[in-house]
């Protein structure tokens, strides 16, 4: 029996997760509206560009002080506050390596997914939340992020 729990402890920690690099920061970020287009039902499209940047908390994550470059189309619903959200991001470094995201945004919360890049980010796996925690009546706003990443 302790060979089996020896066992399953081995390979719970030498998996790929437990590996894995964490952290958090926040974002700053400006959004520009494409355009727009009423649907049928009342809901609206909004297609948008959003520029900005990335800090983390940790100086030494490979996510702090990077631009970021984001296309996205918000849908809001009749009656809904809040659109929901999907789109793609890519990372510029300060190195000239370049990663990749997609994000979510709606009812069942904030989320990104890192898709791969160039450089250190090549192989790269992971994803994370996010909360908005700031918005200005221009439109520009900051999120909090938190996430896992393992580097190939």
């Amino acid at each position: 029996m302790k060979r089996i729990v020896y066992g399953f402890l081995a390979v719970l920690l030498l998996s790929p997760a437990a590996f894995a690099d964490k952290g958090h920061g926040q974002g700053f970020y400006e959004p520009k509206v494409l355009n727009t287009v009423n649907l049928a039902d009342g809901s609206v499209i909004s297609r948008v560009s959003v520029s900005g940047f990335v800090v983390a908390s940790d100086a030494k994550s490979p996510f702090h002080m990077v631009n970021q470059h984001c296309s996205g189309t918000n849908i809001l619903a009749p009656g809904q506050s809040v659109p929901t959200a999907y789109g793609y991001c890519e990372g510029l470094d300060r190195d000239g390596d370049v990663f990749f995201i997609s994000w979510a945004n709606g009812p069942g919360g904030d989320t990104w997914q890192l898709l791969g890049g160039t450089g250190k980010f090549d192989g790269i796996s992971g994803g994370g939340t996010t909360k908005t925690t700031y918005a200005w009546a221009d439109g520009k706003y900051v999120i909090d992020w938190e996430g896992t990443w393992k580097m190939k």
